[in-house]
């Protein structure tokens, strides 16, 4: 529900710790194996949406990660990748690319 409205409405949450990025990044960062979690193959958190009766064999997961970059890639959601200068002025090329906000 929290990354519900988050996407609905991303300016009552400046920092994004309610977006479900937010939301995972703040349970994983203080796992101790963070640092090792991608050198692997196995999933390190269950995924069950609320509302729904979707058993997590690994569709909901699936879902969980593609929303989670889905959200990194929205400048209005997390202000962490931004447009390209040359996609703000639409002309040149990479107007369809991201960059790191700095």
């Amino acid at each position: 529900r929290r990354a519900q409205s988050h996407k609905m409405d991303p300016t009552r949450d400046k920092d994004g710790t309610a977006s479900l990025f937010g939301q995972i990044y703040s349970v994983l960062a203080n796992s101790p194996q963070f640092d090792t979690m991608f050198y692997t193959n196995r999933r390190f958190w269950a995924v069950s949406f609320q509302g729904e009766g979707a058993e997590d064999v690994g569709g909901p997961y699936r879902e969980c990660l593609a929303e989670m970059c889905s959200e990194l890639m929205r400048p209005t959601t997390l202000p962490l990748f931004i447009t390209t200068p040359n996609g703000k002025n639409n002309v040149g090329p990479h107007r369809d690319k991201m960059h790191l906000n700095p």
